[in-house]
Order: structure tokens, then sequence, then C-alpha cells
């Protein structure tokens, strides 16, 4: 069953919503500056341009960040943000996509909705025009599809998951995926899963 290996390094919160409330989220404008801006635009499977309807996916969805502390992990005069980042984020936000991905096996019909860009290959065959070369593992961010995050979380996780005012290293990293689902019965059964991993 998913949560038995990701969660005991991960402080997990969950909501869940119906696709209307979700859908108030979404600020395309924001979302495609920031991803004009990035260089995984056009260059990453998971990342826009897409053609991509998840209309037909879900009428619920449960939002799930996963919040880690680098707390004493990392001392940030030895190491910059980018580096820490990579040493510990990226790793353990590629675990959290992947146990998002288990609730697809145990419910089939639902999809997940990745923490982030994907990360399954050190370049993405996109860059050479190719076909991804793991079609079944790649799945969007919520940013990709246009959501605004920190709203998000804010309003429905009471979690506020932008930087220090100040600059330096947060004392949490927290990865935002999400599973939609089309039927109140697969709802009930993944938010029974949820609550006792709650923080």
């Amino acid at each position: 069953m998913p949560g038995s290996g990701v969660v005991k390094n991960v402080r997990i919160r969950s909501a869940i919503m119906s696709k209307s409330v979700l859908e108030e989220y979404i600020d395309l404008d924001t979302a495609k500056e920031l991803c004009l801006d990035c260089d995984n635009y056009n260059s990453n499977w998971s990342c826009p341009p897409f053609v991509l309807d998840l209309d037909e996916h879900y009428q619920y969805a449960v939002v799930i960040a996963g919040s880690m502390s680098i707390s004493g992990l990392i001392d940030e005069n030895e190491v910059s943000i980018d580096e820490a980042m990579t040493t510990i984020f990226f790793e353990r936000r590629e675990e959290f996509t992947q146990w998002l991905l288990e609730f697809e096996t145990l419910f089939p019909g639902i999809r997940s909705v990745a923490a982030g860009v994907c990360k399954n290959c050190d370049v993405c065959a996109r860059t050479n025009k190719m076909n991804c070369r793991h079609p079944d593992r790649v799945r969007p961010s919520l940013e990709a599809l246009g959501f605004n995050i920190q709203e998000l979380t804010k309003r429905e996780l009471s979690l506020d998951t932008g930087w220090p005012a100040g600059g330096g290293l947060p004392e949490d990293m927290t990865a935002v995926g999400a599973l939609l689902i089309r039927d109140k019965e697969t709802l009930k059964q993944i938010a029974h899963i949820m609550r006792p991993l709650e923080v």
C-alpha cells in the first residue's frame, strides 16, 4: 500500500476538494510567463507546451503536500541553494512523485499529478525531438497545468511554500502533487489511506 516508504521522511498534509474548487487556483497567464522563462519549456515531456485534457480524468482531487525538513542537514555557509536543492530536495521530491504513481496501480482510473518537473532521465528525449522514453511514468506537475501552488497550499493546506523573505534556505522544503479521482468511492478509500499519514 502506498505510504510505507516515502512518508518515513516526509510530513504529509492533504486536502480533498471538488474539481470546481481546484480549478479556482488556475492562473494561466502567470503560469505561461513562468514556463516561458524556464529551461524546461519545450525541453521536457512533463512541461508545456503540450496538449493535455484532464477533464475526463476527474471530478474530485486530493492535493497532497510532502514537507521535508532540511534543518541540520545542510550548512548554508558551505553550499549554495542550488546545491542544496540538488542534493536533498530533488531526490526526495522524486521519491514523493513515485509514491503518488503507486496510487494509480492501486486504484485504476485515477491520475497522479507530479511534484515538479520529470527527472526520470538525465536528458529528456524531447531535447532531441524524440518521443518520451517512459510514457508510463511521466506526469505533468500542477504548475505545468497552470495552477498557482502558493495560493493553493496557503488556502487549502495552511502551508507557506515560499522562500524566506530575507533569503537563505527555508527550514522545510515542500513538494506538492495531486491525485485526480473520478468517483466518490475511490475518493473515500484514498482519504482513508491519507488520514493516518497526516501530521
